[in-house]
């Protein structure tokens, strides 16, 4: 389903030419923003069927189907995953964006999601709401000594364990207080 100037097409038709337009069946919606700076805000419905930001499901009669559009903004992510990149997004004004980075890159520890020197989260995980304006988004990271734990006939088995430990965690293992007739 296209909606080009108030005009319905589906399958490269016009709707009132379209074929197969059956209750229940679901269509993707391809907005047509009046210029490149507005990008589709929500869509409704009068009639029957329903819409969500990318589809349509068609009812049991007539829908006219309106495409309601907000200004684009930019949001510029930087150093996702200790990379030292640059993302762009084109974010309608009021929709989010959900941001993941790794919380261990190498010697480097995720220290939080900053917008300039505000930190906003230091969830690895952090959802973006945009405003009026453009962001720019930074996740931060601190580097971190990483040190070497090796464990030594760890369950009396004889075998040689190492695992490499970053500064200031936390680092734990466990052995069987009894191996055959041996006792810990």
């Amino acid at each position: 389903v296209q909606v080009i100037n108030g005009l319905i097409r589906v399958n490269n038709q016009n709707v009132d030419k379209a074929t197969g337009l059956k209750e229940s069946n679901s269509y993707t919606l391809i907005p047509t923003p009046p210029d490149a700076s507005q990008g589709i805000d929500y869509w409704s419905v009068e009639g029957l069927g329903n819409a969500s930001l990318t589809t349509f499901t068609v009812g049991d009669g007539n829908a006219i189907i309106t495409g309601h559009y907000a200004p684009l903004q930019t949001l510029t992510v930087t150093n996702r995953n200790n990379t030292g990149g640059t993302e762009t997004y084109s974010i309608v004004q009021g929709h989010t964006q959900t941001l993941t980075t790794n919380s261990i890159v190498g010697n480097y520890k995720f220290n939080g999601w900053y917008e300039g020197s505000t930190r906003l989260s230091t969830s690895t995980t952090y959802t973006v709401t945009m405003g009026t304006s453009n962001k720019t988004i930074e996740a931060r990271y601190d580097y971190y000594e990483t040190y070497t734990v090796t464990l030594v006939n760890r369950n009396n088995n004889g075998q040689t364990t190492t695992s490499q430990v970053l500064s200031g965690d936390y680092w734990s293992s466990s052995t069987n207080e009894e191996v055959g007739d041996y006792l810990f």
